[in-house]
């Protein structure tokens, strides 16, 4: 009688238990998005939740997040307490990103670097409409971005006169920062899936499947490719079609080569995925200034990065990738 008693019971609570575990697997969710304006980009992010939770809360930690990034590393704002020092700084926050900026010129050989700050407000693109430098401005800014800089503890050291921008990876900074407060919400089951859409950077997280990501064509309003983006990874894509100007049948662009002092030439897109938001920032940077032998060479010897690097050949867009397990698909590779 005791056997067939216990036994009762636990068929009763594996009923309750199947009860319950069907009760969430058929729980409705809902979609939520919300959009942000920061870093000159349309910050959107969409959550997925259970119905009836709330997430305001969680929106606003991730907003204030990118605000936070944004107000001490992007140019043109008070931020510039980055550099108003005349020959260090005293790093009281983000010390990581400006670590991580140092380290990437380092590993790209210069191609990204934060150090432009004097190149990139001589051109200002595009603030200041077709206006191309004088060559002798261009040699000084260069000059000027070419002074020593180094981290020792709390404090960067650098030359008089040195200028840092750090637009060119706050964003994927930004973009893994915000990843965490999300990922942490969904860790605790406040929400189950999440995509943040930063302009030409993205990162998610779902449990099933991964993101169909679409790659622009750089000279028509199309994609030029398609793949698959997995849960964790960053995808940071950077062009000579958004912010840029034409004049004799030349482009000029926003993306400067730190070398030459003018908008870097080798490429025409680039797009940089990696389990690294800041780093794929950084990468799809360099990537485009060094082009296809050398962007391609720089990532390849990187574990778990992939690119794409467009580029034109003859009058034709060309490509070069390594991203056949993203399952890689070519949609449209014509020009204008």
């Amino acid at each position: 009688m005791k056997r067939k008693y216990i036994a009762a019971l636990i068929i009763f609570f594996l009923i309750i238990a199947f009860g319950y575990f069907l009760r969430i697997k058929t729980q409705k969710t809902q979609s939520i998005v919300r959009s942000h304006i920061a870093m000159d980009t349309n910050f959107r992010i969409k959550i997925i939740l259970h119905s009836g939770l709330q997430c305001d809360e969680l929106f606003t930690k991730a907003f204030s997040e990118i605000d936070r990034i944004e107000e001490f590393a992007m140019a043109g704002k008070n931020s510039r307490q980055l550099w108003i020092v005349k020959d260090k700084i005293y790093i009281q926050k983000e010390k990581d990103l400006l670590l991580s900026a140092l380290l990437w010129e380092d590993m790209t050989e210069g191609a990204f670097s934060p150090a432009i700050g004097a190149l990139t407000s001589l051109w200002d693109i595009p603030n200041k409409g077709e206006y191309i430098p004088p060559e002798d401005s261009i040699d000084a800014a260069i000059v000027a971005s070419s002074g020593y800089r180094y981290l020792y503890n709390d404090t960067l050291y650098k030359e008089e006169g040195l200028a840092f921008d750090l637009g060119g990876i706050a964003k994927g900074y930004a973009l893994q920062n915000v990843y965490r407060v999300l990922d942490s919400a969904r860790a605790a089951g406040a929400i189950t899936e999440f995509l943040i859409d930063a302009g030409r950077s993205i990162a998610g997280y779902r449990d099933s499947d991964s993101f169909v990501i679409g790659i622009q064509n750089p000279r028509m309003d199309t994609p030029f490719a398609s793949f698959l983006l997995p849960s964790g990874y960053f995808c940071s894509s950077c062009g000579d079609y958004e912010r840029y100007f034409i004049k004799t049948g030349i482009r000029y662009h926003h993306i400067l080569d730190p070398q030459t002092g003018y908008p870097a030439r080798r490429a025409v897109s680039a797009t940089v995925i990696g389990p690294d938001g800041t780093a794929s920032d950084a990468l799809s940077t360099a990537v485009f200034v060094s082009g296809p032998e050398k962007g391609m060479e720089l990532i390849e010897n990187l574990d778990d990065f992939f690119c794409m690097i467009i580029y034109i050949d003859a009058d034709s867009l060309a490509y070069r990738h390594n991203m056949d397990e993203l399952s890689l698909e070519i949609i449209n590779t014509e020009m204008e």
